[in-house]
């Protein structure tokens, strides 16, 4: 209703001044009960308009009001309310949750890469036998989601994820020469070696990143688990 009011604050002026005559305007009721009538007839004014301008959004008549973005925040990209209000309720500050934004996009950038990289050369093996690409992306929607999480992630996004991004940009580079000498050939091999390493450490750096969730979640099912043997045991007293 706000961006209605922003929208069409000359309509709803129209409606005030028309409210305000209806109260000064003679008549042979009293005050208070020309007041109230005219208070209830100004909001059901007001409430249909509202439901006109909702269903010509709907019939996209009209369009729908984009999202405030605050400039001090859309260095990296256009932020909504919505997100700054998450991450104010995870309690980071307006400097982290720039410094945040700045390291997802980053990574952001890396993993794209990476996967268009995985899908396009003679590696996809490594990615389809370690689940790569998926640990990459369901680490990225973790740390959206929690941020405080970012201490538990440094490995990976400052170490694993840079370096395995460093190697495979080599690695495409050498394999697309013409000709590969047998040095080249040698260092294509062992460059291969350290990226299925570095894949598998950031799997685990996956599962290092949500061991607490699932353990959360183990303690609840064994506990609920405890809870239906105590009502069976009950039951069969």
């Amino acid at each position: 209703m706000k961006a209605f009011f922003k929208r069409y604050w000359v309509l709803t002026l129209i409606d005030f001044l028309f409210w305000v005559m209806l109260i000064t305007s003679p008549g042979n009721f009293s005050f208070l009960y020309n007041f109230a009538l005219s208070t209830i007839l100004f909001l059901l004014i007001l409430l249909i308009e509202y439901g006109i301008y909702r269903l010509l959004i709907k019939l996209r008549v009209v369009k729908s009001p984009q999202p405030v973005v605050h400039k001090k925040y859309s260095a990296v990209a256009p932020i909504s309310d919505d997100l700054i209000q998450h991450y104010q309720n995870q309690g980071l500050t307006d400097d982290e949750i720039r410094l945040f934004r700045e390291t997802m996009k980053t990574t952001r950038d890396q993993i794209m890469f990476l996967e268009d990289f995985f899908a396009h050369s003679d590696l996809t093996y490594i990615d389809e036998q370690t689940n790569l690409i998926l640990a990459c992306q369901s680490i990225f929607k973790e740390l959206v989601s929690e941020p405080r999480k970012l201490n538990v992630a440094n490995d990976f996004l400052y170490q694993h994820l840079p370096n395995l991004y460093e190697l495979a940009k080599k690695y495409m580079e050498v394999a697309r020469r013409n000709q590969i000498s047998q040095d080249a050939t040698a260092l294509l091999a062992q460059t291969k070696t350290t990226i299925e390493n570095l894949s598998r450490l950031i799997v685990d750096d996956y599962k290092q990143l949500t061991q607490d969730d699932i353990q959360a979640l183990t303690d609840e099912i064994n506990l609920a688990n405890r809870q239906i043997k105590q009502k069976e045991g009950t039951r069969n007293e």
